[in-house]
């Protein structure tokens, strides 16, 4: 399952507010027949947790993802609805917010509907806390990172095996190395990365997954408030914008995180003056998506074919919670079996 995991193609997961029978999109993952899942109503049967208030529709936040296949979007559904935002994604496996205890996390599979209640760790407010859900190839293990600026901004570092009971710490980042934590980490090359700062940056903060150890990497130029990091047929991958008066992109991938030496691949033109911010890569194919700041309509760029072109969706008009994306895979994948593996 683990396998099968690491070779599916990438889907883009996101959340949408408001009642249910309103932000219906397509066809439900599965049997169209199946029923709707309140995330809550679910953990308050596991928990016995009883007299927990209605919880009405516009409360709600409710799970979709998109598939983009030449050059089209067509949005399904979960039929999963929870109160809680989407903190993290890793081989199908989801990290949530856990609304019924504060700064508690709930981790689930969409596909499967599997779903257990994590320790609480340290709790801050979301734009010094960043939260990170990766797969230890070493021990066969998940784990969940949760890297954090503490009330006097020193850099902090908890680490929990999804399994285990309670959080540990871990050697953080040299303090003053990293003053926001807005964008969410990228996981690539056997290590996850974060931009330190809002705007020019010039290294990225990067821990590798198997030692839990810091390390920055310099950046091939510095980056500004548009540019992203993000993974690309299983690199790391670098996308920042031309200086003024040159409408280029260009994507710079850094293979080996020993030596720190970046390579540009690509160069994407006519495109930087419409606003366009990278989102996310494809796991294949050698695809990037963007989203454009004028109408948060999204574009696919094409390494192979070099072309950019808007993807067409259905329901349109409808919009993520707060316009946040995250890559996802569709899997059988448990934490329970994460070192199982089928050919």
């Amino acid at each position: 399952i683990q396998r099968h995991a690491d070779r599916s193609e990438a889907v883009i997961l996101f959340q949408t507010s408001g009642p249910r029978s309103i932000l219906y999109f397509g066809q439900p993952y599965g049997k169209q027949q199946q029923a709707g899942l309140s995330v809550e109503d679910r953990l308050v049967e596991l928990t016995n947790v009883f007299n927990w208030p209605y919880i009405g529709p516009w409360s709600k936040l409710y799970l979709h993802y998109l598939e983009i296949s030449n050059g089209k979007g067509v949005i399904r559904d979960f039929n999963i609805s929870s109160l809680g935002k989407i903190m993290a994604s890793c081989n199908g496996l989801i990290l949530l917010e856990n609304m019924l205890k504060k700064g508690g996390l709930l981790l689930m599979n969409p596909v499967t509907r599997k779903l257990i209640a994590l320790p609480v760790g340290t709790i801050l407010v979301s734009y010094k806390s960043s939260y990170a859900l990766v797969f230890d190839s070493s021990t066969a293990v998940y784990k969940v990172v949760h890297l954090f600026l503490d009330g006097y901004n020193y850099p902090c570092c908890e680490i929990m095996v999804v399994g285990a009971r309670s959080w540990k710490m871990v050697d953080p980042p040299s303090n003053g190395l990293i003053s926001w934590l807005g964008h969410k980490p990228v996981s690539a090359v056997g290590a996850l990365h974060w931009l330190p700062h809002v705007d020019h940056n010039n290294f990225i903060v990067s821990m590798e997954i198997g030692t839990e150890k810091f390390k920055t990497i310099e950046l091939p130029k510095s980056g500004r408030i548009h540019d992203r990091i993000l993974e690309m047929d299983g690199f790391l991958c670098f996308a920042t914008h031309e200086e003024m008066g040159i409408d280029r992109i260009d994507i710079w991938t850094l293979k080996d995180l020993s030596n720190g030496n970046w390579t540009k691949i690509h160069s994407v033109r006519g495109c930087s003056g419409l606003g366009m911010i990278p989102t996310f890569g494809s796991r294949f194919g050698g695809q990037i998506i963007f989203t454009r700041t004028e109408d948060r309509a999204l574009y696919v760029y094409d390494s192979h074919l070099i072309s950019m072109s808007k993807i067409e969706m259905w329901n349109k008009e409808r919009r993520p919670f707060h316009d946040f994306y995250l890559p996802h895979v569709n899997s059988l994948v448990s934490w329970e079996k994460a070192g199982s593996r089928i050919d």
